[in-house]
């Protein structure tokens, strides 16, 4: 099983920043790789609710369904894949000096049995997490430019 963990802080509220990071159709802003996301279903932001992603990973394409499994507004959220990867992503989003910490976990099971976990081990932990450092920066670019602003 490979997993990947980071962590970032944005000069944000939990609200706002749980509202941005669980909306589907705002991925291909932040994401990377930017993911096509289609054949959304459920209501944003409670269990059940999942959509379809396409994106290239590792040079290459794959499709997946995602499904929100456990949230805890706006504290946490807790996602299932399948597709080519089985995937459970959780997001925490902590208050902390006057913004949030964002910390999202992401642990997956690579195809292939021992060979997937050869590859895994040899590049596609180091690209998944490579993928995280981006989204988390553009993520927080993006959020911080759509707060408002405090007189």
């Amino acid at each position: 099983m490979g997993h990947v963990s980071r962590t970032i802080h944005v000069e944000v509220a939990p609200e706002q920043v749980f509202e941005l990071f669980t909306n589907p159709e705002r991925f291909g802003e932040w994401q990377v790789p930017a993911a096509e996301v289609k054949d959304v279903t459920g209501t944003p932001g409670t269990v059940g609710y999942g959509w379809t992603t396409a994106s290239t990973v590792v040079g290459r394409k794959m499709e997946g369904h995602m499904s929100v499994t456990a949230v805890e507004r706006p504290r946490s959220f807790e996602l299932k894949g399948t597709g080519t990867f089985a995937a459970t992503v959780r997001g925490r989003f902590e208050p902390a000096a006057g913004g949030t910490d964002v910390t999202i976990e992401n642990e997956y099971e690579m195809p292939l049995g021992f060979i997937g976990d050869a590859a895994n081990r040899l590049f596609v932990e180091e690209s998944f997490a490579e993928s995280w450092d981006k989204s988390l920066a553009k993520f927080k670019a993006l959020v911080e430019a759509e707060a408002p602003v405090h007189a």
